[in-house]
């Protein structure tokens, strides 16, 4: 299947409490038990809000699971998982918007997991004030994201490796 018979989803990001950061667009691959899939292809562009742009280096996907808070990406590189600690992300039409909370979880090529940006979280809480819940829902998601990476849990095991396996095909096709 080609390229675009997906549909294109345009990405907003923002940091709470809702600060614009970056756009960019995707191809919808499809959904499944996990959530929705999102195609990025190499040379994609990017905005930034303060007026950086740029472009991908490389293909990777993103899986946007519903009423979750996270997202991940699915990457070749040495940072092979990158777990994006969010609000649930909102849908309208042909847009997705997502709220960055700061903290990440990577897994690397070597297996090691990372956590980071957990002092940038607490310095967010302090300069934006959050509900209670929020913050008691991002420690509750850290840990239980860190645990199912260790675990090697799906998606995080093969099922992400294999919706960027079938992607990077696509775009090979497209060559």
């Amino acid at each position: 299947m080609s390229l675009a018979a997906y549909p294109l989803m345009a990405i907003h990001g923002f940091k709470w409490p809702k600060r614009p950061t970056a756009q960019a667009t995707g191809y919808l691959l499809g959904a499944d038990r996990f959530g929705h899939w999102l195609g990025i292809s190499a040379g994609s562009a990017w905005h930034h809000s303060n007026g950086q742009q740029g472009i991908f280096e490389q293909a990777f996907v993103k899986l946007i699971p519903s009423h979750a808070y996270w997202s991940a990406c699915f990457n070749l590189s040495d940072k092979l998982i990158d777990v994006d600690i969010v609000l649930p992300n909102q849908w309208n039409d042909q847009l997705v918007e997502e709220i960055d909370l700061e903290i990440d979880l990577l897994k690397m090529a070597d297996g090691s997991i990372e956590i980071r940006d957990q002092a940038e979280f607490a310095t967010v809480c302090q300069r934006w004030p959050m509900p209670t819940s929020f913050i008691e829902q991002v420690h509750s998601t850290t840990t239980q994201i860190y645990q199912q990476l260790q675990a090697q849990v799906e998606p995080f095991k093969h099922v992400g490796a294999q919706h960027l396996a079938q992607f990077l095909q696509h775009v090979a096709a497209e060559k």
